[in-house]
């Protein structure tokens, strides 16, 4: 076989099935989804549609329905559509997020009895589910005969329960059997199998807890008031809960958003219900609010629905206001005038629930207009009821009454959501850009790939197809860029904000940013490797974006110290661009090094050689794995601290991590360099691996103890190895030099590299600037500050050692990637590890520590793989 036709080959299979193993990537988002072929898709129909557009107030912002459903779907279940299971554990259908909202509330009965609520902490899971467990397993002793009913006693009576245990039971009692299929059935519930329980397992069944039995939502009402009590009793300090009570309380607020969503019943101080209903703005809402706080100051009397909503709509107002200012409705001109202002502005709509079941006289004293009242509240009990009558599926023009009436209702009060802005965001939802531009960018990076280490001469037919592969890669690429450009477009209109004041959205922007670099560096020298960059950073930040929980995308109300268009723009993108010029740097670091591991040197390591650091980091990393997998841990280690055996497992799990992955990445390369077709498709095999690991993770579509072994962070590894051995595969058939390609990548890097830290100066400058205008100061040394400082420092460094001729090209491609970590520090670091400072508004909880952390260390091991292989080669 010629080598032309060798490369030819590789080429076309690395295009082919990094495209195919991409495209499923880009489709495991939990936001996005994946269906079975034979799911029904309840709720797809045009009546849903057009009820998806009707506006309610949800987390400080009008939005339409099918946004603020699939929000809640998504905190409640994990994903943005509900897939329900038969008794055979298969999909029978997957409701979408307006339908299941709308059908909590007809069907309880129904609902309660699925398996919708997520619980993804196994300890926490077996501690609710281990005592009727533990009945049901005693109640089958007491039928079965003397061998078998023998073995379940003695299983009921241990001290813990484990799903390997049930499952010998069952083997035991015969699979085929009532009792072993009860027992299978029992040991998936414990087990990993399973990640939801029903809102009636969460409601009725009794813990054993602190040597009480006691019920879920009393136990979680314990730890709250706990957490108040310590919060608010003079000390200040927060609560130092266990770490199963902090993922009690996280399932405790599913559960109760759940309860409120399905009896439209929430508390008045904190409405979780549906919010459609502007409140009146007039003198008559006022005086009622006035009225209805000084009743409840009686210690005699008990508020209605409707009077305890509106005295707390109050409390909230007071509570932003001085309190030399306060005052109630009707005692101060100026306080009035304030609080009409805020009513037509930015108070909190009125709930379904107090507007469904109040009386029609109470809700015209406080100043509805009762014939609009009516008409809304008819049309949307027939909607229930035609809800309940047929399951999603209800008539179209029962859905258009309950619109008509709501838009007369809330016209006829001032403030309501226009038409056209929510069916913007209807557009945005349905079309979602943000989750098509993954597949753009694989696309166009699988084309690249392709097209790399061959000529483009059109003076023969070869160099004609290798010219028309490139010209599509790069249609892709701008095709991504065009998506993202399109979703940005309707985000900063519908927020009417820049686009970068969430988390999510500084991650697509980066994306954005970095291919748009790529793509114009790539336009001013045609060198190939610029837009194979810039594609494949946007499409591994696109990927994150989608899929990591964390990050919420969302259009959210921001702060108000964050309401200035010009400074916003001003600081927050020239900081994000900046991030985004670094990642092109990594880019060009990764490539450079991915020469340097499939080069060829005088002198060729032995594969034992080259695997040393393997043969150290596996054991390490399979010890930490161990401690940080709580179904897994064994007795001694259950002993501990669970909050320091996690630390401590993390730390040991990423030190073996790291070493395992030089020593991998180093055999890879030596393996790319002696037959690159083979190298070629065992990248192929493991990103297909590493892309099924996450559809299973994001979806849940896997069952059995491989869904359970799984982890997103093992299954982003698994992937982003594959991924580097493939373009090791195309960079081992290069057609010049590798010393002249990575001089022209370390180039290419010192220039984004320069691009960024301008950037970043630009707007840390800017950044100053604002902050002596709202906090009357430059500089507070805080650490969002300092990290800025820092990564800028950082930076600085390999370019006035490039400048000044004492860094090698080798150094400047590896501390494009090294000084990327400072980057991540800044960037996530901050919001989601440290979470101090005044830059509060970015902080947020969780943040896939794990994924976030197999990332970077995959990064950095590429960087010391290659200089580990160029250690050996010249030793």
């Amino acid at each position: 076989m010629t080598r032309s036709t060798t490369l030819r080959r590789i080429r076309w299979l690395s295009f082919g099935l990094v495209s195919a193993i991409a495209a499923v990537a880009a489709l495991s988002s939990p936001r996005v989804g994946l269906r079975g072929a034979h799911d029904a898709r309840v709720g797809s129909g045009r009546a849903y549609a057009l009820l998806g557009d009707l506006p309610v107030e949800h987390r400080g912002r009008v939005k339409p329905l099918n946004s603020m459903a699939a929000e809640e779907v998504e905190r409640i279940y994990g994903r943005s559509a509900i897939k329900l299971l038969g008794p055979d554990g298969k999909a029978t259908a997957s409701w979408e997020p307006v339908a299941a909202v709308l059908d909590w509330s007809a069907r309880p009965e129904f609902w309660d009895d699925q398996d919708i609520i997520l619980v993804d902490y196994p300890p926490l899971k077996r501690l609710l589910l281990e005592a009727s467990i533990r009945e049901q397993v005693r109640s089958l002793a007491g039928v079965e005969t003397s061998v078998v009913g023998k073995l379940l006693q003695a299983l009921a009576a241990q001290p813990e329960l484990a799903e390997a245990d049930l499952r010998a039971a069952a083997h035991q009692a015969g699979e085929a059997s009532t009792t072993g299929k009860t027992l299978d059935a029992l040991a998936a519930k414990i087990g990993g199998d399973l990640k939801w329980l029903s809102p009636r397992v969460l409601e009725k069944t009794q813990l054993q807890h602190e040597g009480r039995t006691l019920t879920f939502p009393r136990w979680a009402g314990e730890i709250l008031d706990k957490k108040d009590r310590t919060r608010f009793g003079g000390t200040g300090a927060v609560p130092e809960l266990t770490l199963i009570e902090e993922k009690a309380t996280e399932l405790a607020e599913q559960f109760f958003r759940y309860q409120a969503l399905r009896e439209h019943k929430s508390p008045a101080t904190k409405p979780l219900d549906l919010l459609v209903i502007p409140r009146p703005s007039a003198g008559t809402y006022a005086k009622y609010s006035a009225e209805s706080f000084e009743k409840g100051m009686k210690p005699d009397q008990t508020l209605s629905p409707l009077e305890a909503n509106v005295a707390n709509t109050l409390v909230e107002f007071l509570q932003s206001l001085p309190s030399k200012e306060w005052a109630l409705p009707g005692e101060d001109g100026m306080f009035d005038q304030k609080f009409g202002l805020w009513l037509g502005d930015r108070s909190p709509w009125l709930p379904l629930g107090v507007v469904i079941q109040s009386d029609e006289s109470e809700l015209s004293r406080a100043g509805l207009p009762l014939k609009q009242v009516v008409a809304f509240r008819k049309s949307y009990r027939d909607l229930e009821d035609a809800e309940r009558a047929e399951p999603g599926n209800v008539p179209e023009a029962v859905v258009v009454a309950v619109i008509t009436a709501a838009r007369d209702l809330g016209a006829s009060l001032g403030r309501y959501g226009d038409s056209t802005a929510m069916a913007r965001e209807s557009r945005l939802n349905r079309f979602a850009p943000f989750s098509k531009a993954p597949m753009a960018y694989a696309l166009g990076l699988a084309l690249l790939l392709a097209s790399l280490g061959t000529k483009a001469d059109l003076r023969t037919a070869a160099g004609k197809r290798s010219a028309a592969v490139y010209g599509l890669g790069m249609v892709g690429l701008m095709a991504g860029i065009a998506l993202q450009l399109y979703g940005f477009l309707l985000r900063s209109r519908i927020a009417r904000w820049g686009p970068v004041t969430t988390m999510y959205e500084t991650v697509v922007w980066a994306a954005l940013a970095t291919a748009t670099l790529g793509l114009a560096i790539e336009l001013l020298w045609r060198k190939k490797y610029a837009a194979l960059a810039g594609s494949g950073v946007a499409l591994l930040a696109t990927l994150l974006a989608e899929n990591a929980s964390c990050l919420d995308p969302s259009i959210q109300a921001i702060p108000l110290v964050l309401r200035t268009n010009r400074w916003l723009v001003g600081h927050v993108l020239p900081i994000v661009s900046s991030y985004a010029a670094f990642a092109l740097a990594m880019g060009f670091g990764l490539l450079a090094a991915g020469c340097c591991l499939t080069a060829t040197y005088r002198r060729s390591p032995s594969c034992r050689e080259l695997a040393w650091p393997l043969s150290l980091g596996m054991p390490l990393y399979v010890l930490g794995r161990f401690g940080l997998d709580p179904s897994y841990r064994l007795s001694p280690l259950s002993m501990l601290d669970a909050r320091w055996l996690e630390y401590a497992s993390s730390g040991v799990a990423a030190l073996g991590g790291g070493l395992t992955l030089v020593g991998g990445f180093s055999l890879l390369g030596e393996l790319a360099n002696r037959s690159p077709r083979r190298a070629c498709v065992l990248g192929v095999v493991l990103a297909a691996a590493g892309s099924a690991g996450v559809v299973a993770v994001a979806t849940g579509t896997v069952q059995g103890p491989l869904a359970s072994a799984l982890a997103s962070s093992d299954a982003w590894l698994v992937g982003l190895v594959g991924g580097a051995l493939i373009v090791m595969s195309r960079l081992a058939v290069p057609t010049r030099e590798p010393v002249a390609r990575i001089e022209t990548l370390a180039g290419f890097s010192f220039r984004a590299m320069q691009v960024g830290v301008l950037l970043l100066a630009a707007g840390a400058i800017l950044g100053a600037a604002w902050a002596r205008k709202v906090w009357g100061g430059y500089w507070r040394w805080e650490p969002k500050e300092v990290w800025v400082l820092i990564t800028f420092l950082v930076y600085l460094a390999p370019l006035l050692g490039r400048f000044t001729g004492r860094m090698s090209t080798f150094g400047l491609a590896a501390s494009s990637v090294v000084c990327f970590m400072s980057v991540l520090v800044s960037w996530y670091g901050v919001n989601f590890a440290l979470r101090v400072g005044m830059h509060n508004f970015g902080f947020t909880e969780g943040g896939d520590g794990r994924i976030v952390s197999t990332c970077a260390l995959a990064l950095l091991a590429v960087v010391g793989a290659a200089a580990w292989r160029r250690s050996r080669s010249q030793s």
